[in-house]
């Protein structure tokens, strides 16, 4: 009489949601900019932070529209300091900042003032286009 539609597993359909929910691959540096992102005003102007959490340093840096992306994002939301906290690599968690500024070293006057507190190390690896990038040491996971 009644016709009933069998139901995935439970822990099979919880893994399916969250690897829908978490898949990143299909965004572009603007929407991973924006998809966990704060704000807030400081003494400079606007400060953005963003949290990446899906792609590595070397993966996000590497992407082909980067530095345009970056600028749109900056530009079109009055920013003056984005902090992109990123990881490392993909097996150990490390926590890179990487700063885009939009203007003159006013991002490493907003560090600076961070540094001991986050015991933050400027990296000389190659960066885009108007980027710093700090490892932070005082991780604790």
């Amino acid at each position: 009489m009644f016709e009933f539609l069998s139901v995935p597993d439970r822990n099979e359909l919880f893994e399916k949601v969250t690897k829908a929910k978490t898949d990143i691959s299909k965004l572009s540096v603007y929407d991973l900019l924006r998809k966990d992102c704060k704000h807030f005003s400081s003494k400079v102007g606007q400060v953005y932070i963003a949290s990446l959490f899906g792609p590595t340093w070397e993966e996000f840096s590497s992407m082909p529209s980067l530095v345009e992306e970056t600028q749109q994002f900056i530009s079109e939301h009055g920013i003056k300091v984005l902090i992109v906290m990123i990881r490392a690599e993909a097996e150990k968690f490390q926590l890179f900042l990487a700063v885009a500024h939009g203007a003159d070293l006013i991002s490493e006057d907003c560090i600076s003032d961070i540094t001991d507190k986050l015991e933050l190390v400027k990296l000389q690896k190659c960066c885009p286009e108007n980027w710093l990038l700090y490892e932070q040491l005082n991780i604790k996971c």
